[in-house]
C-alpha cells in the first residue's frame, strides 16, 4: 500500500501481493499472518486469475440494454 516512502527512511521487510490484499483486509486483531517469497511473473498470475473468478461471478449480474 502505498503508506511509505520509496527512498530513505525505514526498510520495507515485506509487501502483500495485490491478489491477497482481500485476504489481509478479513484480518482480526491477534491474527498470524505469515510472509512467503514469490516472484513477481508468479504475483501477476494470482492477480489475473483472481480478476478472472471476479469477472465470471458477475456475470449476468449487470444486463446491457439492447440498442444503446
Amino acid at each position: 500500500m502505498p503508506d511509505h516512502a520509496t527512498v530513505g527512511g525505514y526498510p520495507i521487510i515485506a509487501c502483500v501481493i495485490t491478489a491477497d490484499l482481500h485476504v489481509l483486509g478479513q484480518l482480526q486483531p491477534g491474527d498470524t499472518v505469515r510472509f512467503s517469497v514469490i516472484e513477481r511473473a508468479d504475483a501477476l498470475h494470482h492477480l489475473r486469475h483472481r480478476q478472472q473468478a471476479l469477472a465470471q461471478r458477475i456475470t449476468g449480474w449487470f444486463p446491457t440494454r439492447a440498442g444503446t
